[in-house]
């Protein structure tokens, strides 16, 4: 399945009233259970630069096998879940053998030496979470409190969580941006969390403060390629504050073109602004101080803004 949800940290302060409110009343009460997590990966990290999170899983009294993908927009990420039953399991990564994100990983996988696949740390978190409906769609709220461990006895580290998270259940991803405009930023004052608890427990791991810096790869265009599959493999930094979504630098070349594209969401007015540019190396035909370029300006509503070329 798609998952689709905006992630937020809780300061100390705001903490109570997030509580309160994701609490319910008693016609809309919340539940609360126990989530203790093992997560996997190589020493070398292998799964997480790739972009997938595995993770075994004690919801109640049943375990879970979760597969996640990578995720591209802060917003949306491949998941797969198998329930194991109340036994503690051994992990089986051919669980996920019919989904795509589990086709990935075992490509993975299998170029890698047997036995690489290790636990690197554990979640133990009290989840309270109930359903809200929207306009839009229902969403499930939660707010995650509890802790993050790596190591044992002496060497034992842990980090504090206090989350909260709003998952679309049904209807328009819109429903997400509305409930985290009016309560997570207007009413609570929160802070968008880009880090997910594998990335931030793997930062506990490795006992290090930020995630060691990758290499970029060129994207590469072929002819016949469509639109949709190269602009999918384009990635580009966003940050979310003051109830506007701000996409800036998103940039992508191959020597013959360079495209490049940034974009302003208001999330109180459902209306954004955005310029998307392709320009082309002339080569020969170049003229000095002339560089031929398309370009595309988008302004209006989020869901049909008008184009001017």
């Amino acid at each position: 399945m798609t998952e689709i949800e905006l992630r937020f940290q809780i300061p100390a302060s705001p903490l109570a009233a997030v509580h309160r409110w994701v609490a319910g009343s008693a016609q809309s009460p919340a539940t609360e259970e126990r989530l203790q997590a093992i997560y996997f990966d190589t020493p070398a990290r292998d799964l997480a630069r790739a972009g997938f999170a595995l993770r075994l899983r004690r919801e109640g009294e049943v375990w879970v096998q979760t597969l996640k993908g990578a995720a591209p927009d802060g917003m949306t990420r491949l998941e797969h879940n198998v329930a194991l039953g109340d036994a503690t399991p051994a992990l089986e990564v051919a669980r996920h053998a019919d989904h795509p994100a589990g086709q990935a990983l075992q490509a993975l996988v299998d170029t890698l030496p047997a036995g690489a696949l290790q636990a690197l740390f554990r979640t133990d978190i009290t989840r309270l979470s109930r359903t809200l409906r929207t306009r839009h769609g229902v969403v499930e709220l939660a707010l995650d409190q509890g802790a993050l461990l790596a190591g044992e006895g002496d060497t034992l580290r842990r980090t504090p969580v206090a989350e909260l998270e709003i998952e679309l259940k049904s209807g328009q991803p819109r429903a997400v941006l509305e409930v985290a405009r009016v309560w997570a930023i207007e009413r609570f004052g929160l802070s968008l969390e880009l880090r997910t608890k594998a990335l931030r427990g793997d930062l506990l791991a490795r006992q290090a403060e930020v995630a060691p810096v990758t290499a970029s790869k060129p994207l590469r265009w072929t002819e016949g390629q469509s639109r949709e599959a190269a602009l999918g493999a384009v990635r580009g930094p966003f940050a979310l504050a003051g109830g506007k979504r701000r996409v800036q630098s998103v940039t992508a070349g191959d020597g013959s073109a360079d495209f490049s594209g940034d974009a302003d969401i208001d999330l109180a007015g459902d209306t954004m602004t955005g310029r998307l540019s392709v320009t082309y190396a002339a080569g020969e035909a170049a003229l000095a101080g002339a560089e031929p370029e398309v370009a595309l300006d988008y302004r209006g509503l989020v869901d049909a803004p008008g184009v001017t070329l």
